[in-house]
Order: C-alpha cells, then structure tokens, then sequence
C-alpha cells in the first residue's frame, strides 16, 4: 500500500514558505476502511520514517505534523528528527497532567510545539509557557473573539500566533494586523484585486518567447536572439542547462549551445517555466511551484486518461491556471492576450471544459480533499493510488524545477 500525503502551505509575514503542514487520510473510509486518527497518524510517521523522507514531502522546510493524545502518550514524536518537524497538539487532546508532561519532555528534547485550533480555555493555561506556536481558526471565531484570545496571548512573547484557512488577501491583512506571524490557507493563490491588466517589457518578452517554442517549427535562431537581448532570461537560461537536473559536466558557454543542449522540449518546458515565474514577480514561490506541479500533474493525468494528443496543452492550462494570481487580473481578459491555441484558452476560462476534471482533481489533492478525489476518481474511472502517485510525482518535480530555475 502507498503513503500519500497532502501538504498545505505555512508562510510568514513576507509570504516566504516558513513550513509546511502534511496532512493525514484523516476522515477517508472509503479509500482505508475504518482508519481511525491513531491509526493515520502511525501511517504518516511510518511513512515519513520508511517510504520517504521529511524533505521529500516539506521540500526542506519544517513539517507540521498532527499528533493525536495516544501518539503523545506513546511518544511517537521521538522517531522523528526534532529540528524537522513541529509536533502539532491537535484540538481533541486533553489538557491535563499527564499531556502536559510529555509536552515538557519534547520541548527539553528540542520539539517545537504548536496548539492546533486554540480557543482560550483555562486548562490550557500552563501549555503557553512551553508551546511555540498557537494556530487559530481564522472562519471559526468572531473578530472580538480573536482580539480577546490574542491579548491574553501577549503575556507569552514565547509564541508565534498562526491564522488558520486564511483564503483572501483582506484576510491576510486583517490578520497581519491583529499580531499574526504565520499564515495557512490559499489567499496567495487569488487575485488581489481585479484591475486592467498592464505587462511589463518582461512580460511581453517571455509571452513572445512563449509563442516562439510553441511553433510547429520553432526557429531556434530567433529563440536565442531573444533570450540574448534579456539578461534575466540568460543567466536562468544557462544556469537550467547547467542544473543537477541533466547531469551534463560540459560548460555551456553561450545561449545557442544551451538551446541545442536542452534540445526543442526541454526548451519548451524551461520557457514555460520561466514565463510562470516571470509572470508570479514579487509573488510567493508557493504560487509558482504550485503552478509547476499543477502543470506536471495535468500532463500526465492527460496520458492516464489515453489523450495523449492534448497532453501539451494539458501541460500548459496546469502551467497557466494560477496566472489571474500571478498578475492580479480578469483570467478571461489574461488569457485572450496569452500566445496559446484556443483549446487551452477554453480550457483555462470554462467551468466545463475538458481541462475541469483534471484541474478539480489536483485541486482536491492539493487541499487533501479526501472525499472529493474518491468521488472524482469513480467518476472518471481513476484508480485513486495511481492519481495519488502521478501527484506526489508532480510534487516532487516541481520543487525539483522551481531549484533549477531560481
């Protein structure tokens, strides 16, 4: 049986990645009948210990990890390595004694501890001295009620407030207002606002270039003269060819030797990756590297579902499905202006186009929506292990790419 995990994105106040939560089946009978929460979690710290590495699933950064009062009781933190990982107390465990012991012992061995759901409860009064990180429903509590809660926790400058399901940019101001640190929930994948779309000089080089490697005959020549006349676009250009990636030891020492080197596909994909993050700006990284997963996990989708014609532009509508965020603007008024066939411009624009499912389908993934990929894997005839482990792929590719083309 395959470990799979969904991860949700933690970022600070610059909206930099601070960690990222992974998150169990929990609630997923249908797929693991009966599975209880104790029973999740000692699949996630099998998982994480066993079939795959923390960094593998957190790309580096801490994971949260949800931990139940049994898993506290059996001490199950401890098979992971402390600087890894923050244990997250979840909102069923019981504040007493006994609890607050063992939270004494992982915060002597190193742990940083976080109180999943906080809502002020007395009994959890002695925790605050010794937790690091108090995460709080940011949907669950009314604006006085949060006041309320944030000013007791001032008497602990040991921790760090985290809000919660934090899914517009107004939220994430409101909550940087209030005193929040951390930040969870998909408010930097939205448009901030909706406004006149204006692209910069950048913009409108990589769109060209965009159009240029999506030729049916590309003319290398002039690829190469444009990426020249950009310096940007050069030395990530030459820095991609030159990534672990390829395993090449050759120097590349001009950018046509790079394009011969790369060869008509990868250069495809290294300009699409490069319009996305030219595209993303001052964004988060997050944005771009779900935007790169996305397109990974469409593309094959697209081969599982023998529609191999369309898995370019399945590629492509992934790729480009966060761009309203990237730029801020109308989607429909972004994509008339994109260099792309009108069959990825429909599927990026209609609710029930032949792109939806796929889309749908990662987006499930993405929020570790258990209950919404059984039903969309019935519906299309997906064996759910095999969509799961096209995505983990996906994952993993995409932090792989977002490295190579930093």
């Amino acid at each position: 049986m395959s470990f799979f995990a969904a991860r949700q994105a933690i970022l600070d106040i610059h909206k930099q990645i601070f960690g990222y939560e992974l998150l169990f089946r929990k609630g997923y009978d249908n797929i693991y009948p009966d599975i209880c929460n104790e029973a999740a979690t000692s699949r996630m710290i099998n998982g994480l210990t066993v079939d795959s590495g923390i960094n593998d699933f957190a790309s580096g950064n801490v994971a949260f990890i949800n931990f139940t009062e049994a898993s506290l009781i059996n001490r199950y933190p401890f098979l992971l390595p402390n600087d890894k990982i923050v244990v997250e107390i979840l909102e069923t465990v019981r504040p007493s004694q006994s609890t607050l012991a063992i939270c004494q012992e992982l915060k002597s061995a190193g742990f940083t501890l976080a109180l999943d759901d906080y809502e002020d409860d007395v009994l959890w009064n002695p925790f605050l001295a010794i937790v690091d990180i108090i995460k709080i429903d940011f949907q669950a509590l009314s604006k006085t009620a949060m006041c309320a809660v944030i000013e007791k926790l001032k008497d602990y400058p040991n921790l760090q407030l985290l809000a919660e399901k934090i899914e517009t940019y107004d939220e994430f101001q409101t909550a940087k207002q209030l005193g929040f640190q951390l930040f969870q929930g998909y408010f930097f994948s939205k448009p901030v606002i909706i406004k006149s779309l204006s692209l910069d000089p950048s913009h409108v080089t990589i769109m060209q270039l965009m159009q240029l490697v999506n030729e049916k005959d590309p003319d290398i020549d002039a690829i190469a003269n444009k990426i020249k006349h950009d310096a940007n676009l050069s030395i990530k250009t030459l820095r991609y060819v030159q990534s672990p990636i390829f395993k090449r030891s050759a120097t590349i020492n001009s950018i046509q030797q790079a394009i011969v080197t790369l060869g008509i596909e990868n250069l495809r994909r290294l300009i699409s990756l490069l319009f996305c993050s030219q595209l993303a700006g001052n964004k988060p990284t997050e944005l771009s590297r779900i935007a790169i997963q996305r397109a990974h996990f469409c593309e094959n989708i697209c081969m599982l579902l023998r529609q191999p014609e369309l898995a370019d532009d399945a590629f492509l509508i992934g790729l480009l499905s966060l761009v309203d965020a990237m730029l801020d603007g109308d989607i429909r008024e972004i994509v008339a202006t994109l260099p792309v066939n009108e069959q990825v411009k429909m599927g990026l624009t209609e609710a029930d186009s032949w792109a939806s499912i796929m889309l749908t389908l990662c987006n499930a993934f993405e929020r570790g929506n258990w209950d919404e990929l059984n039903r969309l894997c019935k519906a299309q005839n997906i064996d759910f292990f095999v969509a799961e482990e096209i995505f983990m792929r996906a994952q993993e590719y995409s932090t792989t790419q977002i490295k190579a083309t930093a």
